[in-house]
């Protein structure tokens, strides 16, 4: 088994928080037109692909729990439809955040689901790039150590023995510490190093914490995690961008930024 580093590559999106259902997350697709913009010399030499999980998310009890409660006072607001709706997927992305924070079975079969699907395309030798966007890069990052932590993979020298050949990072919360994360897996000795390219805008509230959409001054993920430290093998590169977006819209707005499609593309042919 190994990676055949001159076959096409996969780019596999792996969605943040959201409302609605599994069905309706396509941003692989907003990827791809994304690179023929930014990069049509790529054409024919990548695919995408998305792993999906929101409905593993909305079957988890506890978000069940919080729709029930819901409905239950759901009367109060049933006077305002809009108020209703916008209530509804509160549940939805809080309860996505809430089935994270918890680790519970739910996030475990998350990471599980996620590690199987590398694991096939490792399996047919593709090599293999991750792009997380919000919680989704929560769990792209604990896989791809999780997987670093395993032998016979990752081997620093030899890059047929990556599952994933690069990350980027999308609107991350991985600077919060809500999330409690602040090392990486290390690689070992060697010369190789896993790019990880992080971007985010300062006015995305999901970076900054702030709900009130205070716009960020400073937000280094690579200092936080030790860029380019030999021992860990990591090589990580922050990338502030203004999508001219506020608040929300900032953070979803990531996909049709040409910054993204150009580093994506740098990784693709690195």
């Amino acid at each position: 088994m190994g990676v055949d580093l001159t076959a096409k590559r996969k780019v596999l999106v792996v969605h943040g928080i959201q409302t609605g259902s599994s069905k309706g997350q396509n941003q692989h697709k907003e990827l791809e037109k994304l690179l023929k913009k930014t990069r049509p010399g790529l054409d024919g030499t990548y695919e995408t692909d998305i792993f999906r999980y929101e409905d593993l998310n909305d079957n988890d009890d506890g978000v069940r729990a919080l729709q029930l409660l819901l409905q239950l006072f759901g009367h109060f607001l049933a006077a305002s439809k809009p108020l209703m709706k916008l209530a509804e997927g509160a549940i939805d992305l809080l309860g996505d955040v809430v089935i994270n924070l918890e680790d519970g079975a739910t996030a475990k079969l998350i990471r599980r689901e996620l590690k199987a699907k590398i694991l096939k395309s490792y399996a047919a030798g593709e090599p293999l790039f991750l792009v997380g966007h919000s919680l989704g890069s929560v769990y792209s990052f604990d896989v791809i150590n999780e997987l670093m932590a395993e032998s016979d993979m990752f081997m620093r020298d030899n890059m047929e023995t990556w599952p994933v050949q690069g990350f980027m990072s999308l609107g991350s919360p991985l600077g919060l510490s809500l999330f409690k994360r602040n090392r990486v897996q290390k690689m070992g000795p060697g010369g190789e190093f896993f790019p990880w390219r992080n971007i985010w805008d300062p006015t995305d509230p999901v970076v900054s914490g702030s709900f009130y959409g205070k716009s960020l001054q400073s937000y280094v993920i690579e200092g936080r995690f030790k860029s380019h430290d030999i021992p860990s093998g990591w090589d990580i590169e922050d990338f502030p961008v203004s999508t001219k977006q506020k608040w929300l819209l900032a953070h979803v707005a990531y996909w049709k930024h040409d910054r993204v499609g150009e580093e994506l593309g740098n990784m693709l042919i690195a």
